[in-house]
């Protein structure tokens, strides 16, 4: 079990040295017979009892044997086969002191130990891909909960034991609570009577964490407060055990096991068995000289002391003989400074290391490391050279930082000397073996799950990864004035991007985004303000904890890559932060897009991309134009599948939450923007989310009439509160977090109490349904919103109506307090400011050209932020009412909005199906657009390929040069251009317009040939157009639901076809329609046969000549957009917004292939065994391999060279694509296009390594 894990490490990641029966704790002992009687038969009862407290906590101060008692109790139960997992958290031993691996590890480890569960366990991991993503609780769902639930009755038929030792030594504060969450839900399976042991010191979040649950499911033991007389009596077991041993070993006879002696141990030991096992070692180490050493030991002061004073005396004399006793006063200082160096290493250090590991990391011979540490071997464990250095207890290192308990300045150990030592031997590291492509994977595209682990392990040593992981915590702990170093700038611009590479290969780049964001909040203030003192963790986490608040109340962001001060390497670690921020997400999929995506989609004036521009691949020719400066949107959150409609902030600054039409909640981390969780139980729109005041409770409001309470950390459905007669539309908590406000479509609000859920109040007045709701800010007040046009204000304690704000002319959409309570802001389709106390206006705020559908005030008071229909968010000075800035991003309405509880960010939902937070601080200029002002709705290809036609809502057809992706002319129709066709001969240009016109275009010169006036024809707007294969007849299809045939030459009708039961979006030729719109159509190449595509998914076959419908091809599960026959006519394509092309025999109507592309195409012709899309160049699945040849296509947010993924396109860019042509792809940017544009002579990969 201990190394050999049932899961595959690709799938999750277990960690085998967390194991009670792992090689490191080979030579640990068990309790001594005879020893520990009492709690060791106390633990023996509750493990077979009927208990209903299937949680046993030990606790007691360092050093009196806890681990020991784990390991015993352990060792035990799997002799029994009764023990079902072990987990044995250690401080400075890497993943053995965080929970990353624990729940994989616990999972692994009860998937051996029963019956049936292994089964279930692999059918978790195979049905969750992104398993090893999720957050702690996350995971201990999938791979623990679920699976045990799952599980027959009765087994086990005796309670299987499971053992956590020292969960006071698991470095993130947050994460402990948590983990006693996971225990404590693990123990009320009910198919399973799991008992789960643990031990830890008695410190302040355990204890918070152990009263988080019910007392009913613990019981709790303290082992310091045993009667001394019994502890003594196993201290005297103890040392006539060791000190025999010893004797025996070099024959010393009994003259060391005297009564007396041990007595006198006994009583300096004073209840601490690490104070008598340090002491017996020291002996034991002494050889032929124990009894000397012994002697030591008694005389190092005669009267007992505190316990920890003779801990502290036991360390010192040990220390002292670890020195060679005749040396030069040259030699003392060095072998006293070697100790500072190589013990304080050891002692500071995040993960134990090997001696070659250590010797790397800090530049020591591997000679001088083990000379070093030689006479330590009672105070360290030195397995051997392949094997970690670790404390043989966590209470040596207290002792040597702290310059009270630790006197001798010989051993001292300065904290941020050593941290400072260390953050210089991680960037010595990081300069000399970072380096691009450090695995040598050539494809660009390649995931970093497809890497083998044994190749990362290879080619990114443990000293690498660790001074990748910890440079900026060493350098935080240091002392040391980031700006006094030239090595951090130099990093930034010579490593940075081979660091976040890396990152990305060992799994750890969100703790790298969380670094950067660290250091730039570290330059962005005082260091003495920001003193990081004091902080108890060695490791990363802990510190990322404890910084959290202060991060974000700091200003530390800014629109723009400069920084006002002036400051270089703030700036350059400021734009280093944004690159992270804005292509994290891609990096840590697919590594080497940070030479490749991130880098060509990073702003032109990005200081990062300006130093690494010499890494962008050579097989980019050229580059499209990109924005200027960053985004004023930080970071865009997308996983939901519909519209978001509902945005909160945690007021811990933790979390963000979203809500959607999609019937889910999501929770995000607030610092990277990662999804943690994603809560499913509502069985309608999701329109409403809040979070508790203690962050600790989100409540949801649904289109299902109830509101559901969540608990934050768990994501357990918690309660659901019923009542209303209509959709939920808003919810609110009461400041202090008793009350909980809901607003429904019923025209009612409900109060509820939030502990129990019982309804408090109805309040009832508004005459039609209520759309928004708020407490004021010292829970007296309640506002509400109503599509009747006003704000009511209640009495939250009475229910009783107090106000009535009128003076909007439409529905009021929104309602917020100011942080101080005196005004509030409403909204419809402007912002009116009243006076709370006097209910009077005091003033209105236009400028949105939509309705405003929320309205947030920022915590300090000086912003308001509105969101609107025109999808712009917009800030307003609460003071003057002036605009201040309008922010845009979002490609549809924009439904929520929430600050930060710092007011620094904001975050907006929208119906584009997004999550963007904004820098609440600054703005950006917005440039006009000189391309299509509006989406494009058609495209298409001339015959031979060489001009592109794109005709959009803005009214226009605008003609590009294929080749170069440059504009050739633009085209103009007076309404929205709908269709465009060619000509066969490519000479004419059709288009249809929304202006009820089919206009002919000279495709060289552009000027207009004639206009088909449609007299008495087409009643509505016309959406497609086609030309027959002999270029004689235009089709054209409209919204009246007939087609019309035209005479190309003269523009004479020839003929209707009628009988579509809805609008026609393209072409359709039989008098029976489709039952949905058309989308497209095209005559067979000899003319005989049309082929229509439609909104109901199928393509139908027509005769062209009698009219009469031939055949209905099915198979699309979504609209058909474009439909295209073989040169032979005898094969059919069509593509759909499924995001597949599917091949149809032309005869039979038979399917023959699905192609999957991920994306929505609008036009499709064949090519040989090739197919010309707007999005590329596809090669035909069916046809005989071929050597690899160079086609370019766009298949969701990758760009393609055939099958193999090679460039992603940044979300901000994806739908600005126009086109694809050839190798060149065109975007829409501010000063209307641009071109990317690839090398196809060139082999796409990456070099380096």
């Amino acid at each position: 079990m201990a190394s050999n894990l049932p899961f595959p490490p690709e799938l999750v990641d277990c960690l085998p040295e967390a194991v009670f029966n792992a090689a490191s704790k080979d030579h640990s002992p068990s309790c001594l017979k005879n020893t520990r009687r009492d709690v060791l038969k106390q633990i023996e009862k509750w493990a077979n009892s009927s208990d209903e407290r299937r949680i046993y906590w030990l606790k007691g101060m360092a050093g009196i044997g806890k681990s020991t008692i784990a390991l015993t109790v352990a060792r035990k139960y799997a002799g029994l086969e009764r023990l079902g997992a072990s987990f044995f958290f250690s401080r400075g031993g890497g993943d053995l002191a965080s929970s990353r691996k624990f729940a994989a590890t616990i999972a692994a480890q009860l998937a051996d130990a029963i019956p049936g569960l292994q089964r279930l366990i692999e059918d978790a991991i195979t049905s969750n891909s992104r398993i090893r993503s999720l957050g702690l609780y996350g995971q201990w769902e999938k791979l623990v909960l679920e699976p045990l639930s799952q599980l027959g009755k009765n087994v086990c038929l005796l309670p299987v034991v499971v053992v956590i030792d020292a969960l006071d030594e698991c470095d993130n504060e947050d994460d402990v609570s948590l983990l006693i969450q996971c225990l404590a839900a693990a123990t009320a399976v009910e198919s399973l009577q799991l008992r789960v042991f643990v031990t830890s010191r008695p410190e302040q979040p355990i204890n918070l964490g152990f009263d988080s649950i019910s007392s009913g499911l613990h019981r709790d033991y303290i082992l310091h407060d045993i009667e001394q007389s019994i502890v003594d009596q196993d201290l005297v077991l103890f040392y006539k055990d060791r000190l025999s041993h010893t004797a025996k070993k070099f024959g010393l006879g009994n003259r060391i096991l005297s009564d007396e002696t041990i007595q006198i141990l006994v009583r300096k030991s004073n209840g601490l068995f690490i104070h008598a096992a340090t002491v017996c070692r020291f002996i034991e180490e002494g050889g032929q000289l124990a009894g000397e050493r012994l002697s030591l030991v008694i005389a190092a002061g005669s009267t007992p002391s505190k316990p920890e004073k003779e801990l502290d005396q036991i360390y010192t004399t040990v220390l002292i003989h670890s020195l060679p006793m005749q040396l030069e006063p040259e030699e003392v200082a060095e072998m006293q400074a070697l100790f500072r160096r190589i013990v304080g290493s050891i002692i500071v250090l995040s993960e134990a290391m090997t001696p070659t590991d250590l010797a790397a990391m800090l530049g020591e011979r591997k000679d001088v490391i083990l000379s070093t540490i030689h006479g330590l071997h009672s105070l360290l464990d030195v397995p051997g050279e392949t094997k970690p250095i670790r404390l043989l207890h966590p209470s040596l290192r207290d002792f040597l930082l702290d310059p009270v308990r630790c006197q001798s300045e010989k051993f001292f150990v300065n904290d941020e000397t050593i941290h400072s030592h260390l953050f210089s031997c991680c960037l010595r590291l990081m300069k000399n073996l970072l380096k691009k492509n450090i695995c040598k994977m050539e494809q660009p595209g390649i995931r970093t799950r497809e890497i083998p682990k044994a190749t990362v392990k290879q080619c990114i040593s443990l000293p690498l990864q660790y001074a990748c992981r910890y440079w900026i915590y060493h350098l935080r702990q240091s002392g040391v004035d980031p700006n006094d170093s030239t090595e951090i700038m130099d990093f930034f611009q010579t490593r940075f991007l081979y660091w976040l590479e890396t990152l990305s290969l060992i799994g750890r780049l969100s703790e790298g985004i969380t670094m950067i964001r660290l250091l730039e909040t570290k330059l962005a203030v005082s260091f003495t303000t920001l003193n990081l003192k004091g902080l108890n963790s060695t490791k990363l986490r802990t510190m990322l904890s404890s910084m959290k608040k202060q991060l974000r109340l700091k200003p530390i962001y800014a629109a723009s890559s400069s920084h006002p001060s002036g400051n270089i390497l703030h700036a350059t670690v400021y734009d280093a932060m944004r690159f992270a921020l804005s292509h994290g997400a891609i990096i840590a999929e697919t590594p080497l897009q940070v030479y490749c995506s991130a880098l060509v989609f990073s702003p032109e004036k990005s200081i990062i991309r300006k130093h690494y521009s010499n890494e962008i691949p050579k097989w980019i020719l050229q580059r499209p134009i990109i924005h200027e400066d960053w985004r004023p949107y930080l970071q865009t959150l997308k996983g939901h599948s519909d519209w978001v409609t509902a945005v909160a902030f945690s007021p811990d600054c933790r979390l963000i939450a979203s809500a959607s039409r999609d019937r889910t909640i999501w929770l995000w981390d607030a610092i990277t923007g990662t999804e943690q969780r994603v809560l499913k139980g509502h069985s309608n729109w999701v329109n409403a989310v809040a979070f508790s005041p203690d962050s600790r409770l989100i409540a949801s409001a649904s289109r299902d009439r109830t509101i559901r309470l969540w608990d934050v950390i768990t994501g357990t459905e918690q309660r659901v509160l019923k009542g209303h007669s209509g959709w939920v539309n808003s919810i609110a908590f009461s400041p202090d977090g008793r009350l909980i406000a809901s607003a429904s479509r019923d025209w009612t609000i409900w109060l509820w109490d939030a502990i129990t859920g019982t309804k408090q109040h109805v309040l009832k007045g508004h005459s039609m349904l209520v759309n928004a709701i708020a407490f004021s800010p010292d829970g007296r007040l309640i506002a509400s919103a109503s599509c009747d046009g006003t704000i009511w204000l209640w009495d939250a304690i009475t229910g009783t109506e107090q106000r009535v704000l009128k003076g909007h002319s439409n529905w009021v959409n929104a309602v917020a307090f100011s942080p101080d309570g005196r005004l509030i802001a409403s909204g419809d389709g402007s912002i009116r400011l009243w006076n709370t106390t006097t209910g009077t206006e005091q003033r209105v705020l236009k400028g949105h050209s939509g309705w405003v559908n929320a309205i947030a005030f920022s915590p300090d008071g000086r912003l308001i932020a509105s969101a609107s229909d025109d999808l712009t968010v917009r800030l307003w000075d609460v003071t003057t009412g002036i605009e201040q800035r309008v922010l845009k991003g979002h490609s549809d309405s924009v439904n929520a909005i929430a600050f930060s509880p710092d007011s620094q960010l904001i975050a907006s939902a929208s119906n584009d199906g997004t999550i963007r937070l904004w820098d609440a601080t600054k703005g950006m200029k917005q440039r006009v657009s000189k391309g299509h002002l509006d989406s494009v709705n058609a495209i298409a290809f001339s015959p031979d390929s060489r001009l592109i036609a794109l005709g959009s809502r803005d009214r226009t057809i605008r003609l590009w040069d294929a080749i170069t992706g440059t504009e050739q002319r633009v085209l103009k129709h007076s309404g929205w251009v709908n269709a465009i066709a060619f000509s066969p001969d490519g000479r004419l240009i059709a288009s249809a317009s929304r202006d009820g016109t089919i206009r002919l275009w000279d495709a060289i010169t552009g000027t207009k040939q004639r206009v088909l006036k449609v007299l008495k024809g087409h009643s509505k707007l016309v959406n497609a157009i086609a030309f027959s294969p002999d270029g004689r007849l235009i089709a054209s299809a409209s919204c009246d639901g007939t087609i019309w045939l035209w005479d190309a030459i003269t523009g004479t009708e020839q003929r209707v076809l009628k009988g579509h039961s809805e609008w026609v979006d393209a072409l359709a030729f039989s008098p029976e329609g489709h039952p949905n719109w058309v989308n497209a159509v095209v005559f067979s190449p000899d003319g005989r046969l049309i082929a229509s595509a439609s909104g109901d998914g199928t393509i139908r076959l027509w005769d062209a000549i009698t009219d009469t419908k031939q055949r209905v091809l099915k198979g699309h599960s979504d609209s058909v957009n474009a439909v295209a026959f073989s040169p032979d006519g005898r094969l059919i394509a069509s593509a759909s917004r499924d995001g597949t092309i599917r091949l149809w025999d032309a005869i039979t109507g038979t399917e023959q292939q699905v192609y999957v592309t991920e994306t929505t195409l609008l036009y499709l012709s064949f090519c040989g065994t090739l197919l010309i899309t707007d999005r590329g160049v596809l090669r035909l699945p069916q046809v005989v391999p071929q050597p690899p040849q160079h086609h370019i296509f766009v298949s969701g947010s990758w760009v393609r060279n055939d099958a193999e993924n090679f460039l992603f396109l940044h979300p901000d860019y994806i739908d600005h694509v126009w086109f694809v042509s050839g190798d060149i792809l065109v975007f829409e940017n501010d000063s209307g296009s641009s071109i990317l544009q690839f090398d196809h002579l060139s082999k796409i990969m990456i070099g380096g390594g």
